[in-house]
């Protein structure tokens, strides 16, 4: 129907094609950004103030540090330093919960062994223990107990020649021993 603006667009196209090719390749590359230096040194400096337990700040720089650059080794770093965190503050069960967290999320880590080693003994650190005033431990609830037995034979399977694993073990057999204690004491009180 229109001729003639169809044929000067057939030849037009192939000059504006090659022009944007040309231009394309004569603009300057936009410089990579690098987060790996900048990330680092967020995390050092979270690290350092969990190290002289200044924990409010210490978790200020860890969460951004997670947050900030989720993809990074120093992500998943600030995020097994915050369990560590959570553990150095005597909350147990967050701590678990958060190294148990780091198990699944980042099964390929080289630190995962310690994330699995922490949460165990986070249940651990959690159990009741030994005291004169206090009841006997077979007496008293010790799902904390099970839990850090289930999760140091978890350990001890997944990782049978991690550094951890000789503590590992001596602390699953005082679980097992503890559990079997109970279980002796209910039986003799039947």
């Amino acid at each position: 129907m229109f001729p003639g603006p169809m044929r000067s667009w057939n030849r037009i196209w192939p000059i504006a094609l090659a022009a944007s090719l040309v231009l394309g390749a004569c603009a300057k590359k936009a410089p990579a950004v690098k987060y790996g230096s900048q990330a680092e040194q967020e995390y050092v400096a979270g690290v350092t103030a969990l190290d002289d337990r200044d924990f409010p700040d210490a978790q200020k720089i860890l969460e951004r540090v997670r947050t900030k650059y989720p993809y990074s080794k120093y992500g998943a770093l600030a995020e097994l330093r915050l369990a560590d965190l959570r553990y150095e503050q005597g909350k147990f069960i967050e701590a678990a919960d958060a190294y148990q967290g780091f198990v699944k999320i980042h099964p390929s880590s080289p630190q995962v062994d310690y994330a699995a080693y922490r949460a165990a003994m986070s249940r651990w650190a959690d159990a009741p223990t030994e005291f004169f005033l206090f009841p006997p431990v077979h007496e008293r609830d010790l799902a904390q107990v099970g839990k850090a037995a289930d999760g140091l034979a978890f350990f001890v399977e997944k990782f049978p020649d991690s550094r951890y694993a000789p503590d590992a073990r001596e602390k699953l057999a005082r679980s097992r021993d503890i559990l079997a204690d109970r279980d002796w004491y209910a039986f003799e009180f039947y």
